[in-house]
């Protein structure tokens, strides 16, 4: 994440009038891209990003901000850009402990509290990931993981998370009947519980994942839901390919996909989905329960198809998008990477 901040560009001002702003809270700017133009008393100087990602702009036409202030950020993924929106909504720290806005983002991201940080008086993104280490490390540390059991007659694999989303895949994969399902990794459920009968093996953590992997399962599944966890499934993806697992497609069998489509691997395609004739799926995305993609719609890698949605033909969506829940989607529509389209939306036109 970049902070941009508003530049002195002469002796005489320290407030700058914010005359345009050429980009929205959402969008993918380019390294140099001006962002905004502010007046001040002797030119209109523009405002450049920095770097390249997605912008959550804390500005707007008209408004007077003074030298030093941050007009917005630059994220990485639109998940990031969208807690740092809401950063200022949020109560102010705690008197006795000062945060920089990276760090506050930060604990945001990782599902920290600001209390975490008694006994400090400044708080930074770095002191955040170290603390979040020391937490991370004091759960696993003494934790082994438990024994598997393997089928030489089926399919063995490990599923990733245990929430809601895992326990919508955990079904799909029993009702086929094609796989052994050795167990979960999730460090937020206890180390011997179950999950509809399947064990919690241990936490998430990079050497869990190893080990299973050199216990003979070839196989794994994501099962972190996307609306929340939009970057962390990113990263699970990636970190399972890293450990030589494959991540199959998994379809319920009550969902329709036409012989005539195609897709890539780790594709999740729920109950009563429907996947038109022509269509083209690529890598790692959910089609959640009840969505309708119709004929010959291009859907890139890490997409998130809501329950419900309706996708008519021809439709283009790019990489990590999150199609909400009942959106309707128009003919020839193309819906540019990283979008977030809120649920119930009906678009009839590009989003670019």
């Amino acid at each position: 994440m970049t902070e941009i901040f508003v530049e002195k560009d002469n002796v005489n001002d320290d407030k700058y009038k914010v005359v345009t702003v050429n980009v929205r809270t959402g969008d993918v700017v380019e390294p140099g891209q001006v962002i905004c133009e502010l007046e001040t008393s002797k030119s209109v100087i523009a405002v450049s990003s920095p770097t390249a990602g997605y912008i959550s702009l804390r500005i707007k036409p008209g408004e007077e901000i003074t030298v030093g202030q941050s007009i917005g950020v630059v994220a990485e993924t639109p998940i990031l850009a969208e807690q740092s929106s809401r950063l200022d909504d949020l109560p102010a720290s705690s008197p006795s402990i000062r945060f920089t806005r990276a760090a506050r983002l930060r604990i945001v991201e990782l599902g920290l509290l600001e209390e975490d940080f008694k006994g400090y008086s400044v708080v930074s993104s770095t002191d955040v990931d170290k603390h979040y280490a020391k937490l991370n490390f004091k759960k696993t540390a003494h934790e082994d993981l438990q024994d598997i059991v393997l089928d030489d007659e089926r399919q063995n694999i490990i599923c990733l998370g245990g929430g809601g989303h895992a326990k919508m895949c955990l079904e799909i994969l029993k009702r086929t009947n094609n796989w052994n399902v050795v167990g979960i990794l999730d460090g937020g459920i206890p180390m011997g519980s179950n999950v509809f009968g399947v064990p919690v093996l241990g936490p998430d953590s990079p050497s869990n994942i190893e080990k299973v992997r050199e216990k003979g399962v070839k196989f794994a599944i994501n099962g972190i839901g996307m609306v929340k966890n939009h970057k962390l499934r990113y990263r699970l993806n990636e970190k399972l390919t890293s450990f030589g697992y494959l991540i199959p497609n998994v379809i319920h069998p009550s969902a329709i996909v036409e012989d005539s489509s195609s897709m890539g691997y780790g594709n999740q395609i729920m109950a009563g989905a429907i996947v038109g004739s022509g269509v083209k799926i690529g890598n790692n995305c959910i089609i959640n329960s009840g969505a309708i993609i119709s004929h010959d719609s291009h859907i890139a890698d890490e997409v998130h198809v809501a329950p419900g949605a309706v996708l008519a033909g021809l439709v283009s969506i790019e990489r990590g998008c999150l199609i909400g829940m009942g959106v309707t989607v128009s003919i020839g529509v193309k819906i540019k990477t990283g979008s977030i389209v809120p649920n119930g939306t009906s678009v009839f036109k590009d989003i670019n």
